[in-house]
């Protein structure tokens, strides 16, 4: 059953978590999809991929029953239940924006305010029931079936599970020739050696996404801020300087220094966009889709360099052309531009700042700054 998201919540933004309610709804499977795996979720649905091991949930909450037989209309979001379960509302479908900056910690999500009582059910409760089984599904007054719990996971591990998914890849296309017979008895060796090697390997090595995970969950409560922030009535100057403002407490509740979240984006965010965008010009069919996205995180976390050391990045280079893989040549031509959420396209400026060159420069793996304009340089 697919949520619904009624046209008054327009204004709001999704948090650092996205959801997945009852293992297959919600801004999580949706994300999934935008990156290309719609098809690959069919065959291997979300909750096989936890059982594997493939993807873990940050946390999981069981909710109870009374909370969706008092929920009219359900499953549109925001949940109309009763005002006693306001944080299990919250909790259901994770989205936010900030209208006030009066509040402590006003530029986190609900879910990381200590103080906060959707915080605390997740804190205590989040953990404690991702080895549990799931709870049993119930039937409500309209013959609805529920699976009454939701799982939670950072943006980041879509990009990590495109990894996994890669790395688990084993055998080439077989083709009926005539030393099919003599391919076949080779094929069954590679098979063989491939049990030897785990794909959810990558998400524990230092290079990869055991080292990733912090930084780009850093990056996850800054798109979270930046996007929430984006229907704060002010005049331009004000809101402006309100969000500068955010991005700094936010790397200074997260004790990120600007030396940190410059060497992590030249060592570790460029590593990772080098690798996919040579996988993509290669044809690699999960991270082809997948690519700009990344990208577009890259460039958030240049913005937010930028604010940090209240310095623009280096622009004199020359402008190095976007590569393009026959996938995206296709698709601009069939459809247009390639957009991903709000509107921005593949290789064109991202937010204020930055150039279609420092994008591209990013992307192809040349030099982006100058060592000198990197903090602590």
């Amino acid at each position: 059953m697919r949520t619904i998201l009624v046209h008054d919540y327009g204004m709001f933004a999704q948090g650092p978590l996205l959801t997945a309610q009852q293992g297959q709804d919600g801004t999580f499977p949706s994300w999934l999809e935008e990156l290309g795996l719609k098809d690959f979720l069919r065959q291997y649905p979300l909750r096989q991929l936890i059982e594997w091991g493939w993807i873990n949930p940050q946390y999981r909450i069981t909710f109870p029953q009374e909370f969706f037989t008092v929920w009219e209309h359900f499953p549109e979001i925001p949940a109309r239940t009763a005002p006693k379960s306001s944080n299990h509302s919250l909790l259901w479908d994770a989205y936010w924006h900030i209208d006030r900056t009066d509040e402590p910690l006003w530029f986190l999500h609900p879910f990381f305010r200590p103080n906060d009582e959707a915080s605390r059910i997740l804190t205590e409760q989040g953990k404690a029931v991702l080895n549990e089984p799931l709870p049993p599904a119930f039937t409500d007054s309209r013959e609805v079936s529920i699976t009454p719990y939701a799982d939670y996971f950072f943006h980041w591990q879509g990009y990590a599970l495109v990894d996994v998914i890669r790395f688990s890849e084993i055998l080439p296309i077989v083709l009926n020739t005539p030393d099919i017979d003599e391919r076949a008895a080779s094929l069954l060796q590679m098979v063989g050696r491939a049990k030897q090697h785990d794909p959810r390997s990558v998400l524990n090595v230092e290079k990869r996404w055991g080292g990733l995970a912090e930084p780009m969950t850093w990056i996850s409560h800054y798109r979270a801020f930046r996007d929430a922030m984006s229907g704060f009535a002010l005049q331009r100057d004000e809101g402006q300087a309100i969000r500068r403002e955010g991005a700094r407490a936010l790397a200074e509740h997260f004790r990120i220094s600007p030396d940190e979240l410059g060497q992590t984006i030249k060592n570790r965010f460029l590593a990772l966009a080098r690798d996919w965008r040579r996988a993509s010009e290669r044809g690699c069919t999960w991270t082809i889709r997948a690519w700009p996205y990344l990208q577009k995180d890259v460039a958030a976390a240049m913005q937010w360099l930028c604010i940090l050391t209240g310095r623009p990045l280096d622009e004199s280079h020359p402008r190095i052309p976007k590569a393009r893989t026959r996938y995206h040549q296709a698709s601009r031509q069939a459809h247009g531009p390639y957009r991903g959420n709000h509107g921005f396209e593949a290789g064109a400026q991202p937010s204020r700042g930055f150039s279609p060159a420092s994008v591209s420069m990013l992307l192809s793996g040349k030099k982006l700054f100058r060592t000198s304009s990197l903090p602590g340089r």
